[in-house]
């Protein structure tokens, strides 16, 4: 790939700063979730993500594009996790408090997402 290519570098009123921090993450966000050139990063939110398989729950960011909601413990190689947003059957706030979120899925899939910060943002923007 080229710059000439680069539909955004070849604008100079679209080279700013922030706009490229901001297509700087998305490419991070692509390649750590190995998704598809197209996703671009819209929000991310600290939370922990409950793992049935070990009893606990892992501290890790939870990255949402158009498409996808992901998420990647901090804790090296622990968790990672992606959902198709087209596979998302219900958002639901479960427990205020806790700033509670769970995600179900087809397959009989749950994630339940805890100490989300911007926990209301998060929730009308999955149930759109």
């Amino acid at each position: 790939e080229t710059f000439e290519n680069d539909l955004f570098l070849n604008d100079p009123l679209q080279i700013t700063k922030r706009a490229l921090e901001a297509r700087a993450h998305s490419e991070q966000f692509r390649a750590y979730f190995r998704l598809p050139k197209e996703e671009s990063l819209k929000e991310v939110h600290e939370c922990f993500l409950w793992l049935p398989f070990s009893h606990s729950s892992t501290l890790g960011k939870m990255c949402i594009s158009e498409n996808y909601v992901c998420f990647a413990s901090h804790d090296g190689n622990l968790c990672c996790i992606i959902i198709p947003l087209r596979e998302v059957i219900g958002v639901e706030k479960t427990d205020a408090t806790a700033k509670a979120v769970t995600v179900s899925a087809k397959g009989n899939r749950v994630f339940r997402f805890t100490e989300v910060r911007d926990f209301d943002q998060l929730v009308q923007r999955l149930r759109i």
